[in-house]
């Protein structure tokens, strides 16, 4: 059966993270420039990971070892670059072994990729220091205009594959600049303006990215997936060029054999090899080797480019099995009954698993979540009804609406107390932050928030149970949310809005038509969490929840007649031209100085306006781990702006005996 062209993925609106500044942390030593951000000052002058403590050959796992002396493989001092990365574990590890994963969806398990330039370091892994992964190090120009990346000699492709700087300049040449691949050009990150950054080649191992004009967040990209090799930035091109017509006449035929019906569907297909297709060669520690509905296999990567400070290949564990499971209710009985390797429970569900703890051979650690607002709820501005429209854009609305959650509470209900009643915000260890953003308008104060409505002309109806619109109508907002998303927390709001006179009526829908309704501007309120709140992680492009177009879809016309100039899309009132200009502004900051200045603007203004409301944040997630594994940290945050479970170090990970744990 054939099908429809495929649409850029989500995460392809996403660019990553890490830092901006005249210097980066590099192998030798650097010491930071005058536009180094502050919070990676701390990683300057130190060694990536640790120093290798051996002088002879490097070591690798028997099942590799079994394939060089079969003449299947390289041996392994032929594999890794002439300086692996080398990370200093808790624990030296044994090898072999498998770990056992599960997800609503194929490619659900993308955290476990980790081919990044550079790499956010786990602190506590907060997103604040950055090391060396893929490149030895970053020189950034005094103007923040040439960014220059010196990769690892000998780096490959888990294929064997020599990598050079070509697979990006193929990359951005035959992919990106590919009309049939992305028709309106190459996503907007790489613009600025109507011009586009250039890439050039240094060498094999040194590539230079020069922009138009200063463009501080090139930093933040090269440490998160925007800028992941064999994902979203270079391509293994000996296996990606056999898709493009370009390079394979025969592209169409290939593709509608496997079921497309044009040659570059199916190399969108094969862009991310975390997708729904196996083979594709990346520089993860694992490689996907098999594929189905239910279960994903990875296998280690034989060409992965770190070692141990005992000079042992990582990963240390052999394979990694994904099952797909789409009901939440068994994967939480096979997370209770110990089935899963590692994995969150409910907090609702941890008495439960604490007495299944001997049965199930696992323990809990007591993880957090990163997100500083776990439910947020963002009005349409854009709505197509007047009447709604007057109400979402007034202010006031979004005040009382915030005013009259009763935060305390959701966190003693949902969280025991252990959460944070946060306004949504960003991370507040940012160096601009003000502490005021956490609190504005959260205080739960029903008579604050019934003066503003009565205020705004909202009337009660007779029985004075709920409030009217201009219309005569009932004021009423329905809450599109998808299954995926908790609505544990919506059920609450509902009750607290209806005490100021505000019906919240809660819809399930498929995420696909809550993301189609929310890009037409055709719903009243919707919401996620925030996520990539870290510093490192909300200065990349447009990418934060507080994008006007992305999952709260508060103001997707407005946002669309800014990207467009006026092209399309509808007028945005002065005060948001102001604040879309701010934001790109902030992107070009080219001192210190200015980057907080306008980050203070960006984000006060966020503040002041309220387009996302928040309820609480940084719940506890507390992490079922099997006994046995060892190297997991026992104190951690987990989210989208430290890559996941990437800072975790899963490659470092092992059992203590791992004939247990075998395939």
């Amino acid at each position: 059966m054939s099908q429809k062209k495929l649409s850029r993925r989500d995460f392809l609106r996403f660019s990553g993270a890490a830092t901006a500044g005249a210097m980066i942390v590099g192998l030798p030593a650097l010491k930071p420039g005058a536009n180094a951000l502050p919070f990676v000052k701390s990683a300057y002058g130190a060694p990536a990971s640790g120093a290798f403590a051996q002088t002879g050959k490097y070591k690798e796992a028997p099942m590799l070892a079994t394939r060089v002396a079969d003449g299947k493989l390289p041996p392994v001092d032929q594999r890794l670059p002439e300086e692996p990365r080398v990370r200093k574990p808790p624990a030296v590890g044994k090898y072999g072994g498998v770990i056992h994963q599960q997800g609503d969806h194929q490619g659900g398990h993308y955290f476990l990729d980790g081919a990044q330039l550079v790499f956010p370091q786990q602190t506590n892994n907060d997103g604040t220091v950055i090391e060396p992964d893929l490149c030895t190090k970053v020189e950034v120009s005094a103007d923040v205009k040439e960014f220059t990346f010196y990769f690892r000699k000998g780096l490959k492709w888990s294929d064997g594959t020599p990598f050079t700087v070509d697979d990006i300049l193929w990359w951005w040449n035959e992919e990106q600049l590919n009309t049939d691949l992305f028709p309106q050009g190459p996503y907007s990150t790489w613009k600025l303006g109507d011009k586009l950054v250039d890439f050039s080649k240094v060498d094999d191992y040194t590539l230079k990215i020069t922009t138009p004009e200063p463009y501080r967040p090139i930093l933040n990209m090269s440490a998160h997936e925007r800028m992941s090799l064999g994902g979203t930035f270079g391509e293994p091109v000996k296996y990606m060029s056999q898709y493009h017509i370009k390079f394979n006449p025969d592209a169409d035929k290939l593709a509608k054999s496997l079921g497309f019906d044009f040659w570059y569907q199916a190399y969108t297909a094969r862009e991310y090899h975390l997708g729904p297709f196996a083979g594709k060669p990346h520089m993860g520690p694992w490689v996907k080797v098999e594929t189905g509905t239910s279960r994903e296999v990875f296998e280690r990567n034989a060409y992965f480019h770190e070692v141990d400070t005992d000079g042992q290949q990582l990963p240390y564990i052999d394979y990694m099995y994904f099952d797909v499971v789409t009901d939440a209710t068994l994967r939480e009985t096979a997370v209770l009954a110990g089935q899963m390797t590692q994995s969150d429970v409910r907090l609702s569900q941890i008495e439960v698993a604490k007495a299944n703890q001997e049965k199930g051979d696992f323990h809990i650690l007591n993880w957090a979540n990163s997100n500083p607002s776990q439910c947020v709820l963002s009005f349409n501005l854009n709505h197509k009804n007047p009447v709604k429209r007057e109400i979402y854009n007034d202010r006031r609305f979004r005040m009382a609406m915030s005013y009259a959650i009763n935060r305390n509470e959701m966190n003693d209900t949902l969280y025991f107390g252990l959460a944070k009643p946060y306004q949504a915000m960003i991370n507040p260890k940012a160096s601009y932050f003000k502490d005021e953003w956490l609190t504005k308008y959260a205080d739960f104060d029903v008579d604050k928030a019934n003066s503003l409505l009565d205020e705004m002309g909202l009337k009660w109806d007779a029985d004075h149970k709920w409030r009217l619109q201009s219309d005569g109508q009932r004021l009423s907002s329905i809450y599109l949310y998808y299954p995926e998303f908790t609505v544990e927390h919506l059920e609450l709001v509902r009750g607290y809005w209806e005490a100021v006179g505000h019906e919240l009526i809660i819809t399930e829908v498929a995420r696909a038509l809550r993301d189609e309704r929310g890009r037409a501007a055709d719903h009243d309120v919707t919401g996620w969490n925030v996520d990539l709140a870290e510093e490192i992680a909300c200065y990349l492009p447009y990418a934060t929840k507080f994008q006007p177009n992305l999952e709260m879809y508060y103001a997707v016309n407005w946002w669309q007649w800014f990207e467009t100039k006026g092209k399309a899309g509808e007028e945005p009132p002065k005060e948001w031209k102001d604040q879309f200009n701010n934001m790109a502004a902030w992107y070009a900051a080219p001192t210190d100085a200015e980057y907080k200045r306008l980050a203070q603007e960006v984000w006060q203004f966020f503040s002041d306006e309220v387009p996302l409301i928040g309820t609480v944040g940084y719940p506890p997630m507390p992490t079922v781990t099997k006994n046995g594994l060892t190297n997991v940290p026992e104190v951690a945050k987990k989210g989208y702006g430290t890559l996941h479970a990437q800072t975790f170090y899963v490659q470092q990970w092992f059992w203590e005996d791992p004939t247990t744990h075998a395939v």
